[in-house]
């Protein structure tokens, strides 16, 4: 699912038909088959637990959350340890990295590119 550089990512105001506001499109709830998560450029901070939850039951390969307004990689990802493989957090407002990244097995491509990170963690 790719959702990078959309104008309108939040749904409309809350109406009788659909009570809900939520944070992004139904259609991350539909995620089961897709190996990517991709919602870069839409100046987000945070995901919605609905959203979060059809993400990880999906056991996405690659998540990005590039060009967003995130503080910290957002703890979820870590319950993606073992289907993990491409993170790119480039283009946030991380400060540092918390060591449970190395809980991430199978990890391969980090992108921390254009953060203020000001700590790492030591990862053996």
């Amino acid at each position: 699912l790719n959702l990078c550089s959309n104008v309108n990512v939040e749904s409309p105001s809350p109406t009788k038909e659909s009570p809900s506001n939520e944070t992004l499109p139904s259609t991350v709830r539909q995620l089961r088959r897709s190996k990517q998560f991709n919602i870069s450029g839409q100046n987000v901070d945070v995901i919605s637990e609905d959203d979060v939850s059809a993400i990880i039951q999906s056991g996405v390969k690659t998540v990005d959350l590039s060009g967003n307004c995130f503080s910290s990689i957002p703890s979820w990802i870590f319950q993606l340890h073992g289907t993990l493989s491409d993170l790119n957090v480039a283009h946030n407002r991380l400060t540092v990295v918390c060591p449970e990244i190395s809980s991430c097995v199978k990890l391969k491509h980090l992108t921390l590119s254009n953060n203020s990170l000001v700590d790492l963690p030591d990862v053996q």
